[in-house]
């Protein structure tokens, strides 16, 4: 088993998402203004620029402010468990973990983790994780996920630590 590894917000992954999320504003800015176009902006540029500004600045301002406020590590795997602090403040027991996944959508691969039912109804899950784990479900990533985006591990290496956590914990071989 390890001791204890900690996961923390990468500042130049971080840096590069806030990056795209003010491109993406700039160009929902030059849609809006008509400036991308010889006949200036027509209804559905317009749409499409305020519909980029406030979704991609929205994003920007979240990406932002985990990017200026998060000092503990956002994940954290012991010999007991893992805690993820995107879908809850406790620790998920290793053993409470009935399966582990890959899921994957347009190209951003998460890791779903099924945690026994008794012990998910116990965890106090973040906003974001109680309003999309049905939807997330419905798309076929059913259990808590788990993304490397942004982090200083990329998702190879945080999978494998993982599974292989995983398998200790459960008595076969790593």
């Amino acid at each position: 088993m390890i001791h204890s590894v900690k996961i923390h917000y990468s500042p130049w992954r971080m840096g590069g998402l806030l990056a795209g999320c003010v491109i993406f504003v700039a160009l929902g800015a030059a849609l809006v203004s008509g400036n991308l176009s010889r006949n200036g902006a027509n209804d559905f540029h317009e749409l499409t620029g305020y519909a980029s500004i406030v979704f991609f600045g929205s994003v920007g301002i979240l990406v932002a402010w985990k990017w200026m406020t998060q000092q503990r590590p956002v994940i954290e795997l012991t010999s007991t468990g893992i805690r993820d602090t995107r879908i809850a403040a406790q620790e998920i027991p290793w053993i409470a973990i009935e399966r582990m996944g890959v899921w994957e959508f347009q190209g951003q691969k998460c890791i779903i983790l099924g945690v026994a039912p008794e012990v998910e109804s116990r965890l106090e899950l973040t906003a974001m994780v109680r309003r999309t784990r049905a939807a997330n479900a419905a798309l076929g990533a059913d259990g808590l996920a788990i993304s490397a985006t942004g982090l200083t591990m990329k998702f190879q290496a945080l999978h494998d630590l993982i599974e292989d956590n995983l398998r200790r914990a459960h008595g076969l071989a790593a």
